[in-house]
């Protein structure tokens, strides 16, 4: 099991019927190239929560874009670096689904990095969403609140 720090997630069982642009991560403005896990790699993961999506009319599309921008908001001109493209309802509509699991690539990254949420033909009515990062995404575990031994 891995142990992931808080400051890596950008949802944590956020509500998709709610979903707002992240939080965003601050990555320094000393340079824009750069690998950002070091000599490691990084994996985006996401992943839907406890409960399954649902919407009323069953055919709410989620997109996911990993972006950096020179703001916090991710709205000046973010550059992307992951997109999930368009994933249908029947993809999303399950419970503790792995969504994605992609390393972070080598290249430009402005200061803040973020996770950018588009929802279509919704809204989702119910379930959340995981997003974070992390160094060893085959050995992640979601835990139950404050109890170590209790699985989502």
């Amino acid at each position: 099991m891995s142990i992931n720090d808080k400051l890596n997630y950008f949802y944590d069982n956020t509500a998709l019927a709610a979903i707002p642009t992240s939080d965003v991560i601050d990555l320094g403005d000393d340079v824009t190239t750069r690998n950002v896990g070091g000599k490691d790699p990084v994996f985006l993961v996401i992943q839907t929560g406890g409960v399954a999506p649902t919407d009323s009319g069953s055919d709410a599309t989620l997109r996911f874009q990993l972006a950096s921008d020179s703001v916090a908001t991710l709205n000046s001109s973010p550059t992307t670096h992951i997109d999930t493209g368009a994933l249908s309802f029947a993809t999303v509509a399950v419970a503790n689904k792995v969504l994605l699991v992609a390393p972070l690539p080598f290249g430009n990254y402005e200061r803040y990095l973020g996770l950018l949420a588009t929802v279509a033909s919704g809204p989702f009515t119910a379930g959340s969403v995981r997003a974070f990062l992390t160094s060893d995404p085959q050995f992640w575990t979601a835990l139950g609140s404050n109890n170590p031994s209790s699985h989502n």
